[in-house]
């Protein structure tokens, strides 16, 4: 589905705009089920543990702005 975006406005009110991308059900599952046949230690590949009172401060982690933090994968725990 295509959304307008107004780029002029995002520009005027400095607004930041970020994207994420993601698959379908059906490849999820797929990788998920290979992931279970080779037992691969994916809670090894969280790297940060935010609380929800931090949740700026990961997003900001996440995207490279903070000196010193280079997550391979950050969650947040509510």
């Amino acid at each position: 589905m295509d959304v307008p975006l107004h780029v002029n406005l995002l520009a005027r009110c400095q607004i930041r705009f970020q994207s994420a991308f993601t698959t379908d059900n059906d490849t999820t599952e797929i990788a998920i089920r290979a992931i279970e046949a080779i037992k691969f230690p994916v809670q090894q590949m969280v790297t940060y543990i935010f609380p929800l009172d931090e949740t700026e401060k990961c997003t900001h982690a996440v995207g490279g702005e903070l000196p010193g933090r280079y997550p391979v994968k950050a969650l947040i725990k509510p």
